[in-house]
């Protein structure tokens, strides 16, 4: 699992009238979660839910990996989440 952070720049916008406001420049940060896959020859981008992250599972590691997130009752939404997952799979091999 690789874990990317990402930093985007806002610039200020000045209101055009009393109506609107004004807004200050600022910083925004993201965290993108990439898995390698199998052969090691690729990296996608994977999305904290369980939806994602079971289509990008390989085909034989699906019906495994839905049963091991049934059984610990595990709802991927943070990175400790995904980490349990990674860990889960890597035991598989």
């Amino acid at each position: 699992m690789y874990e990317h952070l990402k930093v985007v720049f806002k610039e200020a916008k000045k209101a055009e009238n009393s109506l609107v406001q004004s807004s200050p420049a600022k910083f925004s940060q993201f965290t993108e979660y990439y898995l390698e896959g199998p052969d090691g020859k690729r990296i996608d981008e994977i999305e904290l839910s369980n939806k994602k992250v079971l289509s990008a599972v390989g085909a034989d590691n699906t019906s495994k990996l839905k049963v091991y997130l049934k059984e610990n009752n595990i709802k991927i939404k943070n990175v400790q989440d995904l980490q349990k997952v990674v860990h889960f799979l890597n035991g598989q091999s």
